[in-house]
Parts: C-alpha cells; sequence; structure tokens
C-alpha cells in the first residue's frame, strides 16, 4: 500500500466518524473523475448509518 492510499484511508476513517457531514456550495466548482469517485466513495460509506446533507447553487 502507498503512501497516498493510507492518507485516503485515513480521511476516509475520519469523515465517518461524524454523524453528519454537510457539503455546502456543491457542484461550484468542476471535479475530476478521480474526485468524483472518492466523493462517491464517501457517500456510499455513509449510506443507512450516516446522515449526510448537500446544498448546492444554480444561478438564477
Amino acid at each position: 500500500m502507498t503512501l497516498e492510499d493510507e492518507v485516503y484511508l485515513h480521511e476516509r476513517e475520519k469523515l465517518a466518524k461524524f454523524k453528519l457531514l454537510i457539503l455546502d456550495d456543491f457542484g461550484k466548482v468542476a471535479m475530476s473523475e478521480g474526485e468524483k469517485s472518492i466523493l462517491f466513495d464517501i457517500i456510499e460509506d455513509r449510506t443507512g448509518a450516516l446522515s449526510t446533507i448537500i446544498v448546492g447553487q444554480s444561478p438564477l
């Protein structure tokens, strides 16, 4: 396992400790495919066990 993998897993474990995760201003910045994959992994880890609120903005 690489150092990058270890850091990634450590950060996911930290996020899993929060009962509520709020992602504010979602969608304001484009995400790479890798970033999208990481985000979906985090959301999937929380599904059915922890709460997640995602707030986005769109121009009028």
